[in-house]
């Protein structure tokens, strides 16, 4: 997806590639990371994807929160820690870069996300720097 992304962005259905990047959100930690990278990708052109993006943040604001807000057993080894932390600085970026998106803040649900959960977590700070 991310190749289609790169090389045919114009050329793709946005709304079905948003269907798919969805599901990704959804699935194991590296293929959430990487669906995290597409939705960067896909911020950076918004001229191009931005309506299609904005009419679908309600989608995707769920499983952002559910990887933003997981947390670790306590019996959690130090690899599972650091993957774990990897995956929220991954959905903290996301969540960042869709938050700075003209229209962003039109979905009800993406907004009161952005003020309750990513503006208040303590990694915010850090991903606004990068």
């Amino acid at each position: 997806m991310d190749t289609l992304l790169a090389y045919c962005a114009d050329r793709l259905d946005i709304s079905e590639f948003l269907a798919h990047l969805v599901d990704g959100l959804k699935d194991d930690h590296d293929i959430k990371v990487l669906c995290h990278m597409m939705l960067g990708k896909l911020v950076s052109q918004a001229s191009s994807t931005g309506r299609v993006l904005a009419a679908s943040l309600d989608l995707v604001t769920d499983p952002l929160r559910n990887t933003i807000c997981a947390t670790l057993k306590e019996s959690a080894v130090k690899q599972q820690v650091e993957r774990h932390e990897e995956l929220v600085r991954s959905g903290m970026r996301a969540a960042h870069a869709l938050e700075k998106m003209p229209g962003s803040d039109s979905c009800v649900k993406f907004d009161e996300f952005v003020r309750s959960t990513v503006k208040t977590h303590p990694l915010y700070a850090t991903v606004c720097e990068e």
